[in-house]
């Protein structure tokens, strides 16, 4: 057991310093971490944190947190561990050419995510892609969210009606198509699905049909995760345990789950949930008022 004084206060968290920084290229900073107490007290850490680039061809950063952007312009972020704890520092190097604040204020906002990306996109100095063609758009979104090309009638019938809700109607149509709740089933059967050799090929099928009417019923993601991990049974009367059988260690079926459903990684040691590399996935039912670009 590690050496406690009794009563001592708890490590709480951390903040980097800065949170959030806009870089200008091949510019250099040294964060600051500071730890916090249970007793309101603060400590210096800087020199006893670990970090951790997020992307390397944005920024770098060495063992004492002297933080390197490079000549390309990007976001990264800069992780900071320290004794079980997490923070981050949010870097953005943009590009040399300011554009004006009028190129921005007639982009269309159809929905708040909008609303987000012009205001990073601003930050950084680029525009958004100019918006694709109906006919890019039928076929983009038939394909990501039900994994089918539109017919030759509805593609006709879509590029043939002035109805300036075609765009929001055509998404609604496709959330209510099974063809969506099977396309979306496969892709989190492949982030979940149990090694058929450890479990059995039956309990890996009832794990596929749990899913796949777990979207035709429009689970909410909380409740699909919960009652992934709380499942208790047979694996071979419910698809779900094949999950915890598959994950035999205890600290695997958390971790496996954050990754898929947060887009973070879970360290079982400090049961501390960390930035993933990759970004978290965006389902076509969280972005259903955008246009795909």
């Amino acid at each position: 057991m590690p050496y406690e004084v009794p009563n001592q206060p708890k490590l709480t968290g951390i903040d980097v310093d800065p949170p959030d920084k806009t870089y200008q290229k091949n510019e250099s900073l040294n964060l600051k971490v500071t730890a916090r107490y249970s007793d309101g007290t603060s400590r210096d850490v800087t020199a006893l944190t670990e970090y951790a680039s997020n992307d390397a061809g944005v920024v770098t950063v060495d063992e004492h947190g002297h933080v390197q952007a490079t000549p390309y312009s990007g976001e990264a972020v800069v992780v900071a561990r320290y004794m079980g704890h997490v923070g981050i520092s949010k870097a953005a190097i943009p590009s040399e050419k300011v554009l004006p604040a009028e190129r921005y204020a007639g982009l269309p906002e159809n929905n708040e995510i909008d609303r987000l990306v012009y205001a990073r996109l601003k930050q950084l100095g680029h525009l958004p892609s100019e918006t694709c063609t109906d006919a890019e758009f039928i076929r983009r979104v038939s394909l990501d969210g039900a994994g089918l090309l539109p017919t030759v009638e509805e593609t006709r019938a879509f590029l043939a009606s002035s109805d300036p809700q075609k765009r929001e109607k055509w998404i609604d149509q496709i959330l209510q198509r099974p063809e969506w709740a099977d396309h979306w089933a496969v892709k989190w059967g492949d982030l979940i699905r149990p090694n058929p050799s450890r479990v059995g090929v039956k309990p890996v099928l009832l794990m596929d049909t749990w899913i796949r009417q777990s979207f035709r019923d429009n689970k909410p993601w909380d409740q699909f995760v919960r009652e992934l991990l709380t499942a208790q049974g047979s694996s071979h009367q419910d698809g779900r345990v094949a999950f915890l059988r598959d994950k035999r260690e205890p600290s695997m079926p958390p971790r496996s789950s954050a990754r898929s459903s947060w887009g973070c990684a879970w360290s079982a040691r400090s049961a501390t949930s960390i930035p993933a590399s990759a970004g978290t996935r965006a389902t076509i039912t969280s972005s259903r008022r955008s246009s795909p670009r």
